[in-house]
């Protein structure tokens, strides 16, 4: 059950952004608008591996019974 909520706050984080990428760019020329969704999406997808490996760390934990402090 508490993974749940963490699972919630990643998603909105990730959709948050994505949204202000998105935002940022909208200022930009065309050419440089999709070299910044492209950095943006590298960055997000690298955070977005960051949370996977956290999940999976705290479901390992929580299998082994784990002391959870």
């Amino acid at each position: 059950m508490k993974r749940l909520p963490l699972a919630a706050a990643a998603l909105a984080a990730g959709i948050a952004f994505l949204v202000i990428a998105r935002v940022g760019a909208q200022d930009a020329s065309p050419a440089d608008k999709w070299t910044q969704i492209a950095e943006n999406h590298k960055k997000m997808t690298a955070a977005l591996e960051a949370i996977e490996q956290n999940l999976n760390f705290v479901k390992a934990r929580s299998m082994s019974g784990g002391r959870h402090n």
